[in-house]
C-alpha cells in the first residue's frame, strides 16, 4: 500500500489506481517528473515559498498530495455513455473528500473513488389559477396548464449563485413543455418531462406565445434530491402576481413614427434575463401593464432595484435603436416618449497601419471586422441620450476600407483586424457630429518571449504557452465603460532550450504553460498584461505537481465506470464569487479512473 503526503498531512489511501502514478505515453522527448527516490530528485526542486509540505516522492515521481486552494471539478460525459450521455456535472472539493476507507461502491473506497450524482425524473407545469389569468386579461378556467419552454441553470452548492459567476462551463438544461392525457375523462395538460442530476438549480419556466405576452416567467431556485413534481401555480398565496390591479406595472409608451410591430418587456440588470410579460404594439401610443412574479420590494408592490425596461423596433429594421432604461425605485414606466431621431447616417472609412499614419504613401490598408456600439445617440432636436443604444458590425474588404448606416451618436468602436496580419485590437470612437469618414490606425501586436524551465534547472522543450484573455475585473476605459476590450488568444511552443515567442493583442492575459500528458508535471499560470511593444516575461519555473487522482464511476449498485469523460480542475484564488480559472484536465481510462496534475499553488 502506497503512502504519499495529502494536503502537508500522510494519508493512506488506495487502491494502487490512486496512489500510483498514471503512466502516460509521451509524444515528445521533453524531461520528464521521474527518477526518485534513487537519485533523490525531490530535494533538486526550488522551495516554492509560502508552501505548507514538500514534494514526496511517489512510486518514482516527485508530487504534493492534493491542493488545499478552494476548486471545482468539472466533469463532461461523453454522447457515447450509458449513463447521462452529453451532460456535465460539478463536483465540489468536498465531493472529492470522503473519509479514507469509507466504502463506497463494492471494493470503491473513498477518496479513491467519485460517485457522480444521480439522474432523477421530474416534470413540472406552469399552472394558473382563473383569478389571476383573469387580472392579465387571458381569462382561462382554474388550474390551466400552460406550454412553456425550461431552463434549468446549475448553482454552485452551498451558494446561491450560477456556476457561470465561477467561470465554470456547464450548460443550463433545456427543456420544453408537451401534451400529456393522463385520464381520457379528464382534458390533456401540458407538462414538461426531463432527467435531472441531483444538485441545486435556478429554474426558469417561460410561457409560450402568445401567452407570453399576458403571463410572466416564474424563477424560483429549486434543490433537486430525488424524483420530483415541479409544479408552479400562478396566483397561488406564495407564488401571486406582483401587483394584481397592474398599477405598478403600467407602461405609457408613444412615438410619433407609430409603434407598430415595436415590443416591450423588463429584464433583470444583472443577467438581462426576461422578467415579464412581453408586448407586441401598434399606434403612435399605448399603454401595456408588464406583470411580473417574485420582482416586487419587501415592503410594496414597486418592483425591485436592477430592473430596467426595453422598447425595442422590429428584428428586421437597420439603423433604428431600442430604448432601454433603468427603473429607479420602480419609477419610470409611466410616461415612455421615444424620441424622433435625424436620418440616419452613412458612415464609411478605413482601418490602416498606425505605424504608417501621415506618410506620403500609407501603404494598403488592414482587412478588419468593426463593432459599433452607442455610448449616446442623438435625438431630433440634436440633445444627446444614454437611454437609445444601437449596436452593429462591419466588415472591411480586402484593403480595409468599410461602410455602414448608423443612427447618429457617439459610438465605442472595437477594431479586430483579421488574423494572420500581425496588427492587434484596438478601441476607438466615432462621433458622427465631427464627420462621417474616419481612419483607424491600429497598433502591431506585441512580442512576447520567455523561457520556460523545470523546478531543477531543466528546459521544459516543445510544450505549448497559451496566453489566454483573462476574466479579471476590467479597468475602467478612457470612454468610462466598464466593457473590456478583450484581447485574442494566442498559442506557441517551447523551442530545444525551453524558449518561446509569439505575438499577441494587448490587454489582460493569463499565461498559461501546459506540459504534455504523461511527462507528470503541471500546468502553470501567471496573470500578465501587455501594451504596445515587446514584453520578456523572464523565467517561468514549473516546479511538481498537487495530484486528483481517483476513480469515476455512475451511482448505480454496480457502479460502473465513467469512461472516456474529460475531467477539469478549475481553481478559485479565495472562497469568494470570483471567476475560476482551469488549472488542469486529463481523460478517464477505460477503468473510469483518472490522474489530474494541478499546481500546488493556482499562481
Amino acid at each position: 500500500m502506497a503512502i504519499f503526503a495529502l494536503a502537508g498531512t500522510l494519508a493512506v489511501v488506495c487502491p494502487v489506481a490512486a496512489c500510483g502514478p498514471i503512466r502516460g505515453a509521451s509524444l515528445t522527448e521533453a524531461p520528464r517528473n521521474e527518477g526518485c527516490p534513487d537519485r533523490n530528485r525531490c530535494t533538486a526542486y526550488a522551495v516554492v515559498p509560502g508552501a505548507k509540505t514538500v514534494p514526496q516522492c511517489n512510486q518514482g515521481r516527485c508530487e504534493f498530495g492534493r491542493p488545499d486552494y478552494p476548486f471545482n471539478v468539472v466533469v463532461d460525459v461523453p454522447t457515447s455513455s450509458v449513463f447521462a450521455p452529453g451532460r456535465s456535472f460539478v463536483l465540489s472539493r468536498a465531493d472529492l473528500s470522503g473519509d479514507p476507507g469509507t466504502p463506497i461502491r463494492g471494493s470503491c473506497v473513498a477518496p479513491a473513488c467519485v460517485t457522480l450524482p444521480p439522474l432523477v425524473r421530474g416534470e413540472g407545469k406552469y399552472l394558473v389559477s382563473a383569478r389571476a389569468a383573469r387580472a392579465v386579461g387571458f381569462p382561462l378556467p382554474d388550474g390551466t396548464s400552460l406550454p412553456l419552454r425550461v431552463s434549468f441553470i446549475p448553482l454552485v452548492e452551498g451558494t446561491l449563485n450560477e456556476a457561470e459567476a465561477f467561470g465554470l462551463p456547464v450548460e443550463p438544461l433545456l427543456t420544453v413543455s408537451r401534451f400529456v392525457r393522463k385520464e381520457l375523462a379528464k382534458p390533456a395538460e401540458v407538462s414538461y418531462v426531463d432527467a435531472l442530476s441531483v444538485g441545486s438549480y435556478l429554474r426558469v419556466a417561460y410561457p409560450e406565445p402568445p401567452f407570453d405576452a399576458y403571463f410572466p416567467p416564474a424563477m424560483t431556485g429549486i434543490g433537486i434530491s430525488d424524483t420530483f413534481v415541479d409544479n408552479f401555480l400562478l396566483g397561488d398565496v406564495k407564488t401571486p402576481l406582483d401587483d394584481e390591479t397592474g398599477e405598478s406595472r403600467r407602461a405609457a409608451l408613444s412615438r410619433a413614427e407609430g409603434l407598430d410591430g415595436w415590443r416591450v418587456w423588463l429584464v433583470d440588470s444583472l443577467t438581462q434575463r426576461r422578467i415579464s410579460s412581453i408586448h407586441q404594439l401598434a399606434g403612435k401610443s399605448e399603454s401595456v401593464t408588464l406583470h411580473t412574479v417574485g420582482w416586487s420590494q419587501s415592503t410594496s408592490p414597486s418592483l425591485k432595484e436592477d430592473v430596467e425596461v426595453v422598447v425595442a423596433p422590429p428584428e428586421d429594421w437597420i439603423a433604428v435603436p431600442r430604448l432601454q432604461s433603468k427603473l429607479i425605485n420602480g419609477q419610470g414606466l409611466e410616461k415612455l416618449d421615444i424620441p424622433r431621431l435625424p436620418k440616419p447616417a452613412s458612415a464609411s472609412g478605413m482601418v490602416v497601419d498606425g505605424l504608417r499614419v501621415g506618410l506620403a504613401s500609407p501603404g494598403a490598408g488592414v482587412p478588419s471586422r468593426l463593432l459599433f456600439s452607442s455610448i449616446g445617440l442623438r435625438t431630433l432636436e440634436g440633445a444627446r441620450t444614454p437611454l437609445l443604444a444601437y449596436s452593429t458590425s462591419v466588415s472591411t474588404d480586402s484593403v480595409g476600407r468599410f461602410a455602414t448606416v448608423l443612427p447618429p451618436g457617439l459610438y465605442d468602436v472595437v477594431v479586430e483586424p483579421s488574423e494572420g496580419t500581425g496588427f492587434a485590437k484596438a478601441r476607438a470612437t466615432f462621433d458622427t457630429a465631427l464627420g462621417l469618414v474616419k481612419t483607424y490606425p491600429l497598433p502591431r501586436r506585441t512580442v512576447v518571449t520567455g523561457r520556460v524551465s523545470l523546478g531543477d534547472g531543466r528546459s521544459l522543450i516543445r510544450t505549448d504557452v497559451l496566453a489566454l484573455p483573462s476574466a479579471r475585473p476590467a479597468a475602467v476605459t478612457p470612454l468610462g465603460s466598464q466593457r473590456p476590450l478583450g484581447p485574442r488568444p494566442a498559442k506557441t511552443r517551447t523551442d530545444d532550450d525551453g524558449r518561446f515567442r509569439f505575438e499577441v493583442d494587448q490587454g489582460d492575459y493569463e499565461l498559461v504553460v501546459q506540459p504534455e500528458g504523461g511527462l507528470g508535471f503541471p500546468w502553470l499560470l501567471r496573470p500578465f498584461t501587455f501594451a504596445e511593444g515587446a514584453a520578456d516575461v523572464g523565467l517561468l519555473e514549473i516546479g511538481p505537481p498537487a495530484r486528483l487522482a481517483f476513480r469515476l464511476v455512475d451511482p448505480s449498485d454496480l457502479g460502473n465506470p465513467i469512461v472516456h469523460s474529460m475531467v477539469r480542475v478549475f481553481a478559485q484564488l479565495d472562497d469568494k464569487v470570483v471567476p475560476s480559472f482551469e488549472v488542469g484536465r486529463a481523460m478517464t481510462d477505460a477503468a473510469g479512473e483518472v490522474e489530474v496534475l494541478v499546481p500546488y499553488q493556482p499562481r
